[in-house]
């Protein structure tokens, strides 16, 4: 369980980031991500959905290496309460360490779809392209709304991998690899889904923002969302050939070469309110 921008690895390693290699990539990557100016600005917009009040207590789910749990404090001040979860040890010892001496803010290690928290226990709750990675969105929404107060806001900001448009010259292997590519990921169409389970989860007053993401620097595009390393995938799971793949690529490199490179990713930030 654990944010991504790029989907660089499979979901599942995601979901298990303590069992891989190398955990501190993981932690790198996310740094990286974060900087960037578009998480930035829609970090601040799910801020402001939380509607947080000085005293209130906050939760945030999958959080990391703590940066936005440092962020909301800040905003519910020395009487509030920030409380961070998230599945990794690694990630949870990083913000811990990165938050030693801050006041108001708790990490601790939990299982997003079994919440270790009281009913009504906080006034708003905010996961950041956590939901994509889960084997049962449904149910930790319903754990997010559990844990709320009557009033208590949730806001989700997921990707739909299902919704990434990049420009390239053969159709047909483009669609082949990106349909590919959001079949990696567990829930590839969580974007797209987010409204409804947020209603069936009893939460009224909700909002769907499309928060659009263009890229045209092609060598940082293919880093963070790996265009290159899926196609090899795809050709290795006999989707496309390996032909078609090297093709693929170095038709992306030519045209960025060219100043042509476009690419479309596709954000969701969704707000619902618990009567």
């Amino acid at each position: 369980m654990h944010r991504d921008t790029g989907w660089s690895i499979f979901s599942s390693e995601f979901s298990n980031i303590d069992a891989t290699a190398d955990p501190t990539e993981f932690v790198r990557f996310m740094d990286d991500a974060n900087a960037m100016d578009f998480f930035r600005s829609a970090k601040e917009r799910t801020y402001a959905l939380l509607a947080l009040q000085a005293g209130n207590q906050v939760l945030d789910v999958g959080c990391g290496a703590g940066d936005d749990v440092r962020a909301l404090v800040g905003i519910v001040g020395p009487t509030g309460r920030a409380v961070g979860i998230d599945s990794s040890q690694t990630m949870i010892d990083t913000a811990r360490r990165r938050s030693a001496g801050d006041t108001g803010v708790e990490f601790r290690v939990g299982d997003a779809q079994q919440l270790d928290f009281a009913d009504n226990t906080f006034d708003a709750c905010r996961t950041d392209r956590v939901l994509q990675h889960v084997s049962d969105p449904q149910r930790t929404v319903h754990e997010m709304v559990r844990i709320l107060r009557p009033g208590g806001r949730l806001v989700a900001l997921e990707p739909d991998t299902g919704a990434l448009l990049l420009d390239a010259p053969d159709k047909a292997v483009t669609r082949k690899i990106l349909t590919f590519r959001s079949d990696a990921v567990r829930s590839g169409w969580i974007g797209r889904q987010l409204r409804r389970l947020f209603m069936t989860a009893g939460l009224t007053d909700v909002e769907v923002l499309v928060m659009p993401s263009p890229r045209i620097d092609y060598a940082h595009t293919n880093a963070s969302l790996r265009l290159d390393y899926y196609a090899r995938c795809a050709a290795d799971a006999g989707v496309i050939s390996h032909a078609e793949a090297t093709r693929w690529s170095e038709s992306l490199a030519a045209w960025a070469d060219d100043g042509f490179f476009f690419c479309l990713v596709t954000m969701f930030l969704v707000v619902g309110l618990k009567p």
